[in-house]
Parts: structure tokens; sequence; C-alpha cells
């Protein structure tokens, strides 16, 4: 069997196990990672939106949340991606502004860049 044919095959028995991955529940720092990297993506979204950043730290703002979800977080990128959406969606926009306010510079300490 070819090397290419071994790997497809491989590859279809793997995804629909990753596809029906179990939801994950974050704790902890890792939940409060969650909610500053959701933080974040709401400042720099908002900072588009409202023109109030530009884009170099727009893009700042996302890297950051990004790894904060890559360095800090366990999980798939699909159970990170629902854990942010499920807390963008319970958080109102006012709230989000003053969770911001409140908690950006722990974030930073708590979760620097290493």
């Amino acid at each position: 069997m070819s090397l290419i044919k071994a790997a497809l095959i491989s590859a279809t028995l793997i995804i629909p196990t990753v596809a029906t991955a179990a939801p994950k529940v974050y704790s902890g720092s890792e939940a409060q990672a969650i909610r500053c990297a959701q933080l974040v993506f709401f400042a720099a979204n908002e900072g588009d939106r409202h023109g109030f950043l530009s884009r170099n730290d727009q893009n700042g703002l996302r890297a950051y949340g990004l790894y904060l979800l890559d360095q800090y977080t366990t999980g798939t990128p699909r159970q990170k991606a629902k854990a942010i959406t499920k807390m963008t969606k319970s958080t109102g926009y006012i709230e989000s502004v003053e969770k911001f306010n409140q908690s950006h510079r722990r974030c930073i300490r708590q979760f620097p860049i290493r």
C-alpha cells in the first residue's frame, strides 16, 4: 500500500472522531484565559468598528488573544471557539466594556507573553 493511500485512509478514520469531540468545560485559570481572550477580541473588534484603534493595534490584540488560547488553554480549536462564542453570547455590550476596563491589566499580568 502506498504511503499516500495509507495517509488518506488514516485521515478518513480520524476526521469523524475529531468532528464529534465532546464539549469541553473550562474552569480555573483556563476559564480565566478564555475570558481574557474574549475580552481582547472584543476590544479589537470594537476598535475596528469605531475606528479608534489602528490596524496594527487591532492585529496585536487579536494575536495576543490567539496566544492566550494557544498557550494557556487545552482542547481543540473548535472547543476553544465554542467557549469564546458562549462567553460572548452570555455577556452584554456594556458588561463587556466594564469587564475589559476592570481586568485587562490582570490578564496581562496573569497571562504574560513568554
